[in-house]
């Protein structure tokens, strides 16, 4: 016998079912599921009982920041990398497939180079210095002092978009293996 019952108003679910010591295990027992949910098995006469709790969103697992699909549909570059980070998170420690070393380590790669911060104006102090004399309080000004910062920042923004373009490709190839 498989009974099973939701109950809305805390998030738990309950499941009576027939114990069969060759394949359910101890009888008393608790465990976090793979949504970080509380399960607990007691013993009920001939059957066991599951109580399983509320477990977190995938979102919540992996961190996504998004809350919103309509900003997803409205800003789907912005999102991609955030996206797809989150998706290779869950891939490597939440979903129902085992995720290989092998894997796991061109994941957390690929995760790595997807979360790559964008470039800043002034990378150095030197710059900064310079940058700072040359516009106070922020108000850029066009002088000759800010031209050789702002044309090497142009140089590692292009250096950079042209990296996340790359780890974008590499995601869309490993795409196939992302499912459960």
């Amino acid at each position: 016998m498989f009974k099973s019952a939701y109950v809305p108003v805390v998030g738990w679910s309950i499941i009576l079912q027939d114990y069969d010591p060759a394949t359910d295990g101890p009888r008393w027992c608790w465990w976090r599921g793979r949504c970080r949910e509380l399960n607990v098995r007691m013993p009920l006469w001939r059957w066991t009982v599951e109580i399983a709790g509320r477990g977190k969103s995938y979102r919540d697992l992996v961190g996504l920041q998004i809350r919103d699909l309509d900003w997803v549909i409205d800003e789907f570059d912005a999102s991609f990398n955030e996206l797809a980070v989150a998706s290779l998170k869950y891939h490597m420690d939440h979903s129902v497939c085992f995720c290989s070393p092998e894997r796991r380590v061109k994941y957390q790669t690929l995760i790595d180079r997807l979360s790559e911060e964008p470039p800043h104006v002034c990378d150095t102090p030197e710059k900064q210095a310079v940058f700072a004399a040359a516009c106070p309080r922020g108000a850029v000004v066009d002088s000759e002092a800010v031209k050789p910062i702002f044309a090497d920042f142009r140089r590692r923004e292009t250096e950079y978009l042209e990296r996340v373009r790359q780890a974008r490709h590499a995601f869309v190839d490993i795409m196939p293996e992302l499912w459960s």
